[in-house]
């Protein structure tokens, strides 16, 4: 009940982040045993959105929007997680979805550009700090197929050691041409 919208699970599967407030301006982690929810983050200035955790349970990911401005923070999971948010992203680039790939601290993201491209950043698994630019993974700058075209909340990926996953809508148009009825 009342539980906002599920983020992802915590890599000891006993606990799941959401969003909640409104506008979403806070993560909570409810443990999934007890039921017990506690708020673990949250901003007067930013909205946050899309928490996720890494996959060794130490930092989480997440989107903060402030004004026009969007982007990726990562910060410690735990007591600290209040007053360390380390910026992944710059506040010049549009950033969503941020995923973790595995043990080796990259996170990819769509964003960047105005076509939702996928981007990737690697981390300090120590620091949580990023390491050198971002990098682009995959180009989407034909609309026919760009993540844009989809509204921001039915736009996902899923990231494996190989393989990105997303979803598209491929958009085509043609134009037809029809004889006109005998008019009575």
């Amino acid at each position: 009940e009342d539980c906002g919208e599920p983020s992802d699970w915590t890599a000891d599967a006993r606990g799941i982040l959401y969003v909640a407030g409104h506008p979403r301006s806070s993560i909570h982690l409810l443990d999934v045993a007890s039921g017990a929810r506690n708020s673990i983050l949250h901003h007067s200035e930013y909205s946050l959105d899309q928490a996720h955790m890494s996959p060794d349970g130490r930092r989480i990911a997440f989107v903060g929007t402030a004004g026009p401005g969007r982007r990726i923070f990562v910060t410690p999971f735990g007591e600290s997680a209040a007053g360390e948010w380390t910026p992944a992203t710059d506040a010049s680039t549009w950033a969503d979805k941020p995923r973790w790939l595995g043990s080796e601290f990259l996170i990819y993201y769509s964003g960047s550009d105005h076509f939702g491209c996928l981007w990737r950043q690697r981390l300090d698994a120590r620091t949580g700090h990023p390491v050198g630019a971002a990098s682009d993974v995959y180009h989407f700058h034909r609309l026919r197929t760009s993540p844009r075209t989809l509204r921001r909340t039915g736009f996902e990926i899923a990231v494996a050691r190989e393989v990105l996953i997303l979803n598209l809508v491929e958009i085509t148009g043609s134009i037809w041409m029809a004889a006109l009825p005998e008019v009575r």
